[in-house]
């Protein structure tokens, strides 16, 4: 009896070390392995994210069998990342840098590199409100704002979607075309990191233009004046493809319409008396200014849209009247929220010269108070300052106001000798901004305003330097600026 209870203990330890051996090696007795891999690793990640990496084992005879809670994780450097027991990937908050995740698990080694870049805080993708027709195409642009202040395009790696999925499709370069049939507003859904935003197309079977515009044909022309202030030298030829341009200037009822429309979509905010974009390359940056009028200045020369209970509104009597106290970033955001953008500067003087080398932007090339409302008044010029766009005659193009009223932004930065280095087909201005006064750097203005003086002054050639945002110059009243819209044409 003694006997048998001390074979009965042995069996039973036998038993429970076969028990615990088999818990430690659930899946199946220990075997050569032939080959080990790390799957579900990004090439790319970004700070703070995390990715749940596996560990795959390839046995000799060529099954993949899921390792990851046996293999021993680890990633160098230690400082910017870890892996848990269960392949758990951590990058760390605002973490960057290269790292090396590594698997072992029997003489088995596995390794991947991983990118770790700066965390996205925030995304823009416009337009926010685009068209398109049937047969056309709308690019998209895609702007993050990252961790540390920084901001970049993302538009080619963006996860596009389009809601309904059978409305169309956006390439990697974040064209949108529609799909033969789709009609009506079409939402597109654009991802990156954790970030989601969404916009709506819509998809008209016969594009209809927001803004009125006038379409200029494919041409080349002399740009510049060998006879006029060295920064209009030397002429020189400049060929442009086709493209559209609004035959007036941006109204006050129109811009409204755009700080409402922003402020619902939270792509800009009221902070005292300036209005500011909230996101992409725009963050901050100021879109309009309510500080217009200085003491002493008749009551008609101010800034009449302001902010009043919780949204924009414009002074009555003055809806179609040019909105003004706008900067280089607000005229830029208003044209991009609509799927539109700010004309060059070589596209605002073709259109000024109306194909026929005018050397003032009117009905016939030539400056009078019958033509343009500028400095001082007389003929039909009744307006000691601005006037409703579209009160003078159009030039043969169909485009009012390229003379007097306001000055108007283009795209360009601003360059005094680009002319002699400028390329001919196209151009769009120096590629980086040129200092201006106090950090700011400086961009072009191209018209006169009303109180502009009349010769010269108001050329089809003039070119003025201004800041990118309003200076204490340029918020005086007697130099008022402001914009018209561009299109490439994308139909």
């Amino acid at each position: 009896m003694r006997k048998f209870r001390q074979n009965s203990y042995v069996m039973i330890c036998f038993a429970g070390l076969l028990f615990v051996a088999c818990r430690n090696s659930p899946s199946r007795p220990e075997q050569a392995l032939s080959g080990l891999e790390i799957a579900g690793a990004s090439q790319d990640t970004y700070s703070g994210a995390t990715i749940q990496l596996a560990a795959i084992a390839i046995d000799d005879n060529g099954d993949r069998v899921d390792v990851t809670a046996e293999a021993n994780w680890s990633v160098t450097p230690e400082d910017l990342a870890q892996v848990s027991p269960t392949g758990l990937f951590m990058a760390f908050d605002r973490a960057t840098g290269s790292v090396t995740v590594q698997a072992l698990l029997r003489g088995q080694a596995a390794s991947t590199e991983m990118a770790i870049l700066t965390r996205a805080t925030d995304m823009a993708v416009r337009p926010v409100q685009g068209r398109v027709g049937a047969s056309g195409a709308q690019p998209l642009r895609a702007v993050a704002n990252l961790q540390g202040g920084a901001h970049r395009t993302v538009t080619d790696e963006i996860m596009w979607s389009v809601e309904p999925s059978n409305a169309g499709v956006v390439d990697n370069d974040g064209m949108f075309r529609p799909a033969t049939g789709a009609s009506g507003p079409v939402r597109v859904v654009a991802e990156f990191q954790d970030l989601t935003r969404e916009i709506t197309v819509e998809v008209q079977p016969v594009f209809e233009n927001r803004f009125p515009v006038v379409e200029i044909p494919e041409a080349t022309f002399v740009m510049g004046n060998d006879n006029g202030s060295q920064n209009q030298r030397p002429a020189h030829p400049v060929h442009l493809s086709a493209f559209e341009i609004g035959k007036y200037e941006v109204t006050n009822a129109e811009f409204v319409a755009f700080l409402n429309a922003g402020l619902a979509s939270g792509d800009l905010y009221h902070e005292r008396d300036v209005v500011r974009g909230n996101r992409g390359e725009y963050l901050a940056q100021p879109y309009i200014s309510f500080f217009f009028r200085r003491a002493g200045e008749p009551p008609e020369q101010k800034q009449v849209i302001s902010f009043e209970d919780e949204g924009f509104a414009f002074e009555t009597g003055f809806s179609d009247y040019p909105a003004i106290g706008v900067t280089w970033y607000g005229a830029r955001a208003f044209c991009e929220y609509y799927g539109y953008r700010l004309p060059t500067e070589a596209e605002w003087e073709a259109a000024s010269r109306a194909g026929q080398q005018f050397e003032y932007g009117t009905a016939d090339g030539t400056l009078s108070h019958d033509l343009a409302n500028y400095s001082g008044v007389g003929g039909a010029d009744i307006y000691t300052w601005l006037s409703p766009v579209g009160t003078f005659p159009a030039n043969p193009f169909g485009i009012h106001d390229l003379v007097g009223n306001v000055w108007e932004f283009v795209s360009d930065f601003y360059q005094f000798d680009y002319y002699s280095h400028a390329p001919m087909n196209n151009p769009t201005g120096p590629a980086e901004p040129v200092s201006f006064f106090k950090g700011t750097f400086g961009v072009v203005l191209r018209g006169c305003a009303a109180t502009g003086r009349p010769l010269p002054g108001c050329e089809s050639s003039r070119r003025q330097q201004a800041g990118a945002f309003p200076t204490i110059l340029e918020r005086h009243a007697a130099s008022p600026s402001s914009f018209r819209v561009a299109r490439s044409l994308h139909r």
